[in-house]
């Protein structure tokens, strides 16, 4: 009987619910009963994510500490009260990579191919994306990277804030950005890029191929999200000897190793306040670590070498499935 079918329900983002209008509930074609306060109805509204959650017998989302934050109001979006009930049927599985796509040896969109054996061509890499963004070709300059939708959520005002107040202390470095979203936020990019041509150049929409020239590129890759499921740019920045600097939130807490807790393990840099001051305080940190070479290389190596393919990810899976009952 299907009833005894075992159900389990990924979420990836809390804050995408699938909120209508209650009476448009018999567009569901599900029975009316299913409109009440416990199960589908949410403040007189239909709620998909609630009904899913409500009638899984297991929540996956995109990683541990994202399983974690949503059952707080800052990141439930008002659902936290639905995910602390499913308790221990709630799990965090960290996404994974597919190499064969976000690789720097077999790689049609790179100069130069590198790996963690024969890194020395990704500066080649980082010439090609200063010569294509129109950035000064000057090796000796730090080279942030960011590839973002320009969301409040990912954090692009506070980055923006942070530029500046590095652009205010007349602090040397580069910024190249690719994305799209808010229109006010795309204006104060361009604006940004405007005023310093040659040193920060940012690019509105997406192209596959400039994603994966700033990911070789980049010295650093920039996440400042206010929350982040999982985040697969730090991923793919790891891979590419590109230091992720991350908000310590979801995927990006569960994937980084701030560097400062042992030069053996580290693979990035973390911050915790979602303000312009903490991240401009982590690019001054970067900076630094940029211009000690042999610690630098050593926190490349770390990340190039880290695993998050899906191989792991889907033996995490494998055991969650089998973990259920079954009919």
């Amino acid at each position: 009987h299907p009833g005894n079918i075992k159900k389990i329900f990924t979420v990836h983002n809390a804050a995408y619910q699938g909120r209508f209008s209650g009476d448009k509930f018999e567009l569901t074609g599900l029975p009316k009963a299913f409109f009440n306060w416990k199960q589908m109805e949410f403040y007189n509204d239909i709620n998909l994510l609630k009904g899913g959650i409500i009638f899984a017998d297991l929540v996956t989302t995109v990683s541990p500490q994202y399983a974690k934050e949503i059952i707080s109001p800052e990141y439930g979006f008002g659902l936290e009260g639905v995910f602390k009930a499913k308790g221990n049927k709630m799990v965090g599985v960290l996404n994974g990579v597919d190499y064969s796509e976000w690789n720097t040896i077999n790689n049609r969109y790179l100069t130069a191919p590198y790996s963690a054996d024969s890194p020395n061509s990704k500066s080649v890499n980082k010439v090609a994306l200063q010569s294509e963004l129109g950035l000064i070709q000057k090796s000796e300059i730090p080279l942030f990277g960011n590839i973002s939708r320009f969301t409040e959520q990912k954090g692009i005002d506070i980055l923006i804030g942070a530029l500046e107040l590095l652009l205010e202390n007349g602090t040397i470095f580069q910024f190249a950005g690719l994305g799209s979203g808010d229109s006010s936020l795309e204006y104060a990019v361009k604006k940004l890029s405007e005023r310093h041509p040659g040193q920060i150049t940012v690019r509105i929409g997406y192209d596959t191929r400039l994603a994966h020239i700033i990911e070789a590129g980049a010295d650093f890759f920039v996440m400042p999200s206010r929350f982040e499921p999982c985040g697969l740019n730090q991923l793919y920045s790891l891979r590419y000897g590109t230091i992720p600097i991350v908000r310590a939130t979801g995927g990006l807490e569960n994937s980084i190793i701030d560097f400062r807790l042992g030069d053996a393990i580290g693979t990035g840099i973390k911050f915790f306040d979602p303000s312009p001051r903490a991240l401009s305080e982590v690019l001054d940190l970067a900076i630094t670590l940029y211009h000690d070479k042999n610690r630098l290389e050593k926190v490349r190596d770390n990340g190039m070498r880290a695993d998050f393919s899906w191989n792991r990810t889907i033996t995490d899976y494998d055991r969650l499935y089998k973990s259920i009952d079954h009919p």
